[in-house]
């Protein structure tokens, strides 16, 4: 997972509680787009990789973050 969430690449200066929300979020969003690639004629498709990083590019935006919204 930390290869698509780059997140995780570095220490979460977060409370226990929102650092467990936000590995189950993690979690969530990597059996999705695991869902996507699945549900596609082969893994990887351009539309599963675009859907991948769609969701990876809001999630590191400052929108997307979620520091301070708990």
């Amino acid at each position: 997972m930390s290869y698509k969430w780059k997140i995780f690449h570095r220490p979460m200066n977060v409370g226990i509680s929102l650092a467990e929300d936000i590995i189950k979020t993690f979690c969530i969003l990597h059996n999705y787009v695991r869902n996507v690639d699945t549900d596609s004629e082969s893994r990887g498709t351009s539309a599963a990789i675009r859907i991948r990083d769609k969701f990876s590019d809001f999630f590191v935006s400052e929108e997307g973050a979620l520091h301070g919204k708990f």
